[in-house]
């Protein structure tokens, strides 16, 4: 597991398992696409809207209250 300071943990999760050796380099690669394809497709359904912008974000950076980093932060600039 990785860990970096002050942030969250990061724990690997398995999403297949390939037996390389026993495959031809194009069902390898075929295989090993979908495998990506299925754990990007994961990953993107568990991002969250934004309470306050709208923008999908990953659940780990949403704060208490559904906010994004940004939108968490007090604005320092003015519009006029």
């Amino acid at each position: 597991m990785w860990q970096s300071p002050g942030h969250f943990a990061v724990k690997p999760r398995r999403v297949g398992t390939l037996l390389w050796q026993r495959l031809h380099e194009t069902a390898l690669i075929n295989a090993l696409s979908a495998l990506i394809k299925g754990a990007r497709e994961m990953r993107q359904s568990r991002y969250r809207p934004c309470a306050s912008c709208g923008e999908k974000q990953p659940p780990e950076l949403l704060f208490g209250d559904q906010v994004c980093p940004a939108c968490s932060e007090p604005q320092t600039y003015r519009v006029h």
